[in-house]
């Protein structure tokens, strides 16, 4: 495993941690690393399911180690087990250590997570630094498949693996992110204007879909001057 920048950090600290950062910058390995003494994955499928559909399950977990360190992984798949971890944490405070991880941040924030104020580090990982990777750094190959320690270090599919990455992950991220903020858009617009207002907007952009923009300037030029 390559030495990361914060890896110092995460070694000589005690302190609970919730890491964040893409998928594929080596957040689980970094964890991993530390030895943790209990480790919850929820990218596997089995462990998700009997967390989500047993919300009593971690407490069990965790207070049957008597003390440790607990890791777990992907935790914006199941963001309610963060008022799990407040609550262990708070009876708790010295016997326990939790290390999460989320490829999702947009997940946890917008989905109102208890991200555990006052009771955890926030730290991100990204993709290499050249100063990570100095010894074997190829300008040429950061340039055509980025830096992503999973796809630099591949072989020659790097290629492949990046373009699937970008396809999947990606997109949906992007998607994801642009749904929101649009919904966001549209209850403020429903909660701050007349019903009537809201109606001649969608009146107006459906009139304006097939037509030149400057034909739609002149259409509601003048309701703004009124």
């Amino acid at each position: 495993m390559r030495d990361r920048i914060i890896s110092r950090r995460l070694h000589t600290s005690k302190l609970n941690m919730l890491l964040l950062g893409p998928r594929q910058v080596g957040k689980s390995t970094l964890f991993k690393s530390l030895g943790p003494d209990l480790t919850i994955d929820l990218s596997d499928e089995s462990a998700f399911l009997a967390h989500a559909r047993d919300p009593g399950l971690l407490k069990r977990e965790v207070v049957a180690l008597e003390k440790g360190t607990i890791l777990i992984d992907e935790v914006q798949r199941l963001p309610v087990l963060l008022n799990t971890v407040q609550h262990i944490t708070d009876q708790s405070p010295d016997r326990f250590r939790f290390l999460l991880t989320g490829s999702s941040a947009r997940k946890l924030k917008r989905g109102g997570a208890n991200l555990l104020p006052g009771r955890i580090v926030l730290e991100h990982l990204d993709p290499f630094t050249v100063s990570e990777v100095e010894d074997i750094f190829d300008l040429d190959r950061a340039l055509t498949v980025g830096m992503l320690p999973g796809i630099y270090l591949g072989g020659g599919e790097a290629p492949d693996v990046l373009g699937a990455y970008a396809t999947v992950y990606l997109k949906e991220e992007i998607h994801a992110e642009a749904l929101a903020h649009a919904v966001s858009i549209a209850e403020e617009i429903a909660t701050q204007c007349s019903p009537l207002a809201v109606q001649g907007t969608k009146e107006i952009l459906n009139w304006d879909s097939e037509r030149r923009a400057q034909d739609s300037l002149d259409a509601v030029r003048p309701f703004n001057l009124e």
